[in-house]
Formats: structure tokens, C-alpha cells, sequence
């Protein structure tokens, strides 16, 4: 039986191989309180081997649960990759075998936000905490030779 989304190089050889999975999240195995992922995760593309390269094209489309940076709110996160290429040299493909795994766990959490807002480019709640959050001062205020 075929693993889920492990590649062997010899059967995609003279043909490429079609990806098309839904994988239980659990696999991303991230323990944060801030970050879950409840839904499956959707992977499509496809797998083929030039010369010495294997080249893989896949598109990931899953949402995951963060908590706002700003007012501390829950919202959902939609991650929708589409059209990633993998170049991995053969060489480089111990035993003949390429998990494609670890290549979404880390497509997936490179995709989150560093400082996420539970509006697309600001917190939503951005007027209410407007009054405790720090004053932004004119360039002039900013100088270091104001006092001169």
C-alpha cells in the first residue's frame, strides 16, 4: 500500500504522479494556544523527474484558528498556496523515497503571519483600543536634536 504523499522516484520516473490529498492536520504537530488547525488540509499538484531533479508543483489550501495580536480576539486565518515549486536534486533523495510532509508543515507555518490581525491588513477592534495603544510622534518629536 501507498503511503500518503511519499514519492518513490523510480515508479514517477517514466511517469509523473498526481497529488491529490486530504491530510488530518494533526501532522503539523504545532503547540501553540495561539495557533490550531482544525481542517483538513487539501493538497493537489503533481510530482515528475527531469534529468537529475525531482520537481514537484502542489497547491495547499487549509485555514487555521489565531488569536489577534492586538485585541486578543479569535479568527480564522484561510491559507490558500497555489502553484509552489520544489526543485530537489535527486542526489539529495535518500532510499528513492520523498515524504512531501515536512515540505507542507513548513509551506503551511511559513504562511502564518508574524504579527496576525484579525483584519486582513488591521485588527478589526482597532478603534476601541485605539486610546491604549502608543501615540505615534512627528519626525520632529523623534529627533535627537530637538533640544538644540
Amino acid at each position: 500500500m501507498k503511503e500518503k504523499l511519499k514519492l518513490y522516484i523510480e515508479r514517477i520516473r517514466e511517469d509523473s504522479e498526481l497529488i491529490e490529498e486530504e491530510l488530518d492536520p494533526s501532522f503539523i504537530d504545532i503547540q501553540e494556544q495561539d495557533i490550531r488547525f482544525e481542517k483538513p488540509i487539501s493538497v493537489t499538484g503533481e510530482a515528475y523527474v527531469t534529468d537529475d531533479w525531482l520537481i514537484i508543483r502542489i497547491s495547499i489550501k487549509t485555514e487555521g484558528k489565531l488569536v489577534c495580536a492586538l485585541c486578543n480576539e479569535p479568527f480564522i486565518f484561510p491559507i490558500d498556496i497555489q502553484d509552489m515549486v520544489e526543485n530537489e536534486p535527486l542526489d539529495q533523495v535518500t532510499d528513492g523515497v520523498y515524504d512531501l510532509l515536512p515540505l507542507i508543515r513548513d509551506s503551511i507555518l511559513l504562511s502564518m503571519p508574524f504579527y496576525p490581525q484579525c483584519g486582513i491588513t488591521e485588527c478589526n477592534n482597532r478603534t476601541a483600543i485605539e486610546p491604549y495603544l502608543k501615540k505615534e510622534r512627528s519626525p520632529e518629536e523623534n529627533s535627537p536634536f530637538k533640544d538644540l
